[in-house]
């Protein structure tokens, strides 16, 4: 067993289970901007919170002269200034006292955190770093506030506040002479070169700080003890969340054994994204979320790491089934991800677990086969560690650029032009199948010039992309030029010069909202990379920009990743620079095939059909290796036979009929309380099995003696019987004895004593389970008897809307002769296993759902069951989910 050390309770990392976050002194701080307006004399304010660091005119910058008195700021307005700023240093706060987030800029918070999490580890499981447990991962640091009040950030009213911290003035008046309002209104309002350079230093100031102060510090105690150091920060995506949020994110992530991303929620790429969880008004729309995963990825191969992780799958919800799950991770692997880190695994989802970014994987209905998708995983994962990563293109990430243009709170058109063009490069360079990583102005200024070609530990890039000269520093400047001279080729956006000279062709500024600038922008792009002459992969064909490719080089091969990013089939040409035998590595048998190819020109040519979200791996040998198995086509000539659209149906585990809507009595004596919940639901025939389930019951924290619950049926009371469903929280009464046809009630109460805490009510809805089905009668919802057979369509239209797990469907198909090849296919929500005359033939978590069962067929009838498993959502959300056999099924012999 392999053990990996979390750092936190709960997160972000670095408050220490609240112990270090609980000291003001070691919170976040914050500078905040109020603009006010002003008349003539003296202009009366109530006193903001926080201490006012200066206040100044909003066009000028000038200082203005104010005063507190007795709750109130008076600012002296002689030149009748029309508005002024009033700058506030503040520390986050809130009512609770419960302060997620602290000053990553201060060494001494940083230390209690150490001390408290780290050093409390090595006290009592120091014995076993380095062996048995083998790292620690670090969670979601971030330079503003964010966890604060769920998503701090987006839930103001604007944007108007950076990181702070006190050692930030003296610094850079140190540094470079800024004084304090000068600083503040480069940052807020001001719009020259000189103000950018003050950016450029305030940001650079930062970065260093949170950097050395943080992960410099947590890499080193984990390099002296023997660990290593994973996680994620906060916010991969985009340059104004990585601005404001992370500072250099690069440089943060290179400290980092294993650099890591997160991937929420079920989707994979999102063009036009706006930002997942709040929508902010004053954070604009990225054009793509693909540049975060290329940023860690980058980062891994630019600083020599073997591996680059991802935390996937949490936020997903309870409808996430193990197809989505592959597309996530084909589509992040194509991006150079190569661990996966699965959220979530919870002992139990009693009560709000269930919600806490769910799914859980081993609550889900498919976890009994969930080993069918850790091996997909782990045979991706070792393919695409090996090796280097080959790719000739670099982009700049635009640092200097962004920090030069962005004032804090507002978004411009140079800021904005800058993160459109960037992401565009992003988005845009995976869909002409040209892989790239993005280097950092620090990257550019170490890395090594050879034969037209920029070397940065082992990667090799003969064209580099640049979003934004401005700001760039001159040493960053002078590579360039030697790169060019050797004969490298750059790409440069938002220039003032359009054209091109030597190696460099400049683009002009674009505005990536109109259809015309975006059209200017793609043919540049495609038009200056077909030029340079270096593809390594073409891909043609419908949807062929769909289909993303990642290149791996051993010693001994060549290895392709495609991935079609697309729900539809894509029927593509592919043509690769690598020649030599070739063939299919098969990520889900672990087999390798032969692959059908062709030498060209240009390398290796073959056809492919892709289906919707369906992946590749192609392999290339440097030398002489054993010829893999052929692979054995589909013969054709095929004959084909529709089921019996009525099939026998047997669900594996109990009904469910949610009871949502009750109503509620408080009852009061000298005593305490009795909390009475009361429903009522409807029956045709007395099911055989008839349980009740409530969730989330066990009353911890009595002060002295126990709360009680009481359930009756009609009257009648109901005893738990130690049964589960599902989880072990989630405890069942029996009630099947207590229901009589036609309408029941069904009474809930719970009673506190006065020295029994607070209430501990119910939190989850209660259930019904049991051997029925559910109809709507006459205008009501009703359980009775289930129907002996079902159609090939959704369970949820046939007695089961909220039924979760596996069911099986039981046909017979007959043939007069023993066919030589027998396949049978369909379509299902959501993974399916089939079984042949009581033989299991295969198993599929996600389409295509098609089946060989040649080996198990004989002359005569024979008995197909489909053992289809549908996802959590219709039993933890009550939502009816389509589930099961969802189309025909057909037989296909010859």
């Amino acid at each position: 067993m392999e053990v990996w050390l979390y750092d936190e309770n709960p997160f972000p990392s670095g408050i220490g289970g609240l112990k270090v976050s609980s000291r003001p002194e070691y919170r976040n701080r914050y500078m905040e901007c109020r603009e006010v307006a002003l008349g003539p004399g003296v202009s009366r304010f109530d006193l903001p919170q926080g201490e006012v660091a200066a206040v100044c005119d909003t066009g000028s910058g000038r200082p203005l002269k104010w005063e507190r008195n007795n709750g109130e700021l008076f600012i002296l307005n002689a030149d009748s200034t029309a508005s002024a700023a009033i700058y506030l240093k503040r520390i986050i706060d809130n009512p609770n006292g419960k302060i997620f987030g602290i000053n990553y800029m201060d060494e001494g918070a940083v230390g209690v955190f150490i001390e408290l999490t780290h050093e409390k580890y090595a006290e009592h499981l120091g014995e076993y770093f380095g062996s048995v447990i083998k790292g620690i991962f670090l969670d979601e640091p971030t330079l503003l506030p964010w966890h604060q009040d769920i998503n701090w950030y987006t839930a103001r009213e604007d944007g108007r506040v950076l990181a702070w911290d006190d050692k930030i003035p003296a610094i850079m008046f140190s540094e470079r002479g800024s004084e304090p309002g000068e600083i503040l209104h480069a940052l807020f309002y001001g719009t020259n070169d000189t103000d950018g350079k003050i950016r450029r230093h305030f940001w650079k100031t930062v970065s260093d700080l949170y950097e050395k102060t943080f992960f410099k510090a947590c890499s080193l105690w984990c390099r002296r003890h023997r660990l290593q150091l994973t996680g994620h920060v906060l916010l991969e995506e985009g340059l104004y969340f990585n601005h404001l949020f992370q500072g250099n994110i690069q440089k943060n992530l290179e400290h980092l054994d294993i650099p890591g991303t997160d991937q929420l929620c079920a989707y994979a790429e999102m063009p036009d994204m706006g930002y997942m969880v709040g929508g902010a008004k004053h954070m604009p729309k990225m054009k793509t979320n693909i540049q975060g995963q290329k940023t860690v990825s980058s980062v891994s191969h630019l600083s020599g790491k073997k591996r680059t992780l991802s935390e996937s799958f949490g936020l997903g919800g309870w409808a996430m089934n193990p197809g989505d799950m592959k597309r996530i991770v084909d589509w992040q692997y194509a991006l150079g991800i190569n661990q996966l880190c699965v959220h979530a695994f919870f002992y139990s989802i009693e009560g709000f677990r269930k919600y806490d970014a769910p799914p859980c994987h081993m609550h889900n209905s498919h976890w009994a086969n969930y080993r069918v998708f850790a091996d997909y995983v782990a045979r991706l994962s070792y393919v695409l560690s090996s090796g280097r990563h080959i790719a000739d293109t670099a982009v700049l990430y635009p640092l200097s650029a962004f920090r030069s243009a962005y004032i804090a709170g507002e978004q411009r058109a140079e800021d904005k032009g800058i993160s459109d063009i960037y992401d565009m490069l992003c988005s845009e360079l995976m869909k002409l199948h040209y892989d790239y990583d993005i280097i950092g102005e620090h990257h550019l200024e170490g890395c090594e010039i050879t034969d037209g070609r920029i070397c940065i530990a082992g990667e090799v890039y003969s064209v580099l992309l640049i979003p934004s000269l401005r700001g760039l520093p001159e040493a960053a400047v002078n590579k360039i030029a030697a790169f060019t001279a050797e004969g490298g080729q750059v790409l440069v956006f938002n220039g003032d010069k359009p054209g091109r000279e030597g190696g460099v062709v400049t683009v002009g500024r674009l505005d990536l909202d109109t259809e015309e600038d975006t059209a200017r922008f793609a043919a540049a792009l495609e038009g200056f990379l077909g030029a340079a002459g270096i593809a390594d992969v073409t891909i043609s064909g419908e949807l062929n920009r769909a289909v993303y490719c990642l290149h791996r080089s051993t010693e001994n091969e060549e290895i392709y990743f495609f991935a079609n990013t697309s729900d539809k089939r894509a029927h593509v040409e592919i043509t690769v620079a690598a020649a030599g035998s070739a063939y299919v590595y098969d990520a889900e048998t672990g087999s390798v095939s032969s692959l059908d190819c062709s030498a060209s020109a240009d390398g290796t040519r073959f056809a492919y059909v892709f289906e919707g979200h369906a992946s590749l791996i192609a392999g290339f040998s440097k030398s002489k290796r054993a010829e893999p198995e052929p692979q054995t086509p589909v013969p054709s000539g095929l004959h084909s036979i529709t089921m019996d659209r009525q099939w026998r149906f047997a669900p594996e585990g109990y009904n469910v009929y949610p009871l949502d809507d009750w109503t509620f009595n408080i009852g009061i004596s000298s005593g305490g309380a009795a909390f009475t919940y009361t429903n009522t639901f409807f029956v045709a025939d007395n099911p055989s099995v008839l349980k009740i389930m409530l969730d989330d019951i066990e009353y911890r924290g009595a002060f002295m003696g126990l709360a009680d619950i009481t359930v009756r049926v009609n009257g009648q009371t109901v005893p738990f019987t130690g049964e589960s469903y599902i989880d072990a929280k989630f405890k069942l009464a029996d009630i099947a004895g207590a229901v009589r046809a036609g309408e029941n009630t069904i009474e809930i109460r719970i009673g506190h004593s006065a020295w029994s805490d607070q209430p501990h009510l119910l939190t989850s809805p209660v259930k019904l389970l049991g051997s029925f089905a559910v109809y709507e009668r006459e205008g009501k919802t009703v359980i009775g008897s289930p129907a002996p057979a079902a159609a090939n369509d959704s369970w949820t239209l046939h007695g089961y809307p909220y039924y979760s797990g596996a069911a099986v469907y039981s046909g017979e198909v007959g043939f007069e002769t023993c066919p030589s090849y027998t396949a049978v296919e369909f379509t299902c929500a959501d993974c399916a296993e089939v079984f042949v005359n009581g033989h299991r033939a295969g198993i599929r978590l996600w389409p295509p759902m098609r089946f060989d069962i040649s080996g198990y067929v004989r002359e005569g009838v024979n008995k197909i069951d489909i053992r289809v498993t549908n996802s959590m959502v219709n039993f933890m959300e009550s939502q009816p989910k389509t589930s099961g056999l969802t189309g025909d099924v057909t037989v296909y012999f010859i």
